[in-house]
């Protein structure tokens, strides 16, 4: 049952992508959520394929202008990605990146800001890690 879930996941995945370039949209959005939860029930919600395929969520809902579903998915992709790997870590930006990008969208520059320095706060932990590994050499 598992493998054959894995399989479904993958090809909701896989088709959500196929409709969002035709910009099929609101069917992508059908699709991609029907792969969220697949994700969450074949690899677990804590999962980096659970993430991944929520932050299809993110893009689709962007581009449809529900900014608010898109900011929900999105914070989800963070706190996944923080249990996964730490609130500063630096793979981290790509994510934040992401939702200053639906932040940018929706007109909301206060937390596009706010983003912004929460990245230059990872950036700066990670170089001050990179010196401190110099020194230690």
């Amino acid at each position: 049952m598992k493998l054959f879930d894995k399989i479904a996941w993958f090809y909701l995945a896989f088709h959500t992508r196929k409709l969002f370039k035709k910009n099929n949209y609101e069917k992508a959005l059908e699709e991609a959520t029907v792969a969220y939860n697949k994700a969450i029930k074949v690899f677990g919600p804590k999962h980096i394929k659970s993430a991944q395929t929520c932050y299809n969520l993110v893009v689709i809902n962007t581009k449809l202008s529900n900014f608010e579903e898109a900011e929900k998915c999105g914070f989800e992709v963070l706190k996944i990605m923080e249990e996964l790997r730490g609130e500063y870590d630096f793979s981290l930006i790509e994510d934040l990146r992401n939702l200053q990008s639906v932040y940018k969208k929706w007109g909301k520059n206060e937390k596009v800001d706010e983003i912004e320095e929460r990245i230059n706060k990872i950036i700066d932990i990670d170089d001050s890690k990179h010196e401190q590994k110099i020194e230690e050499e």
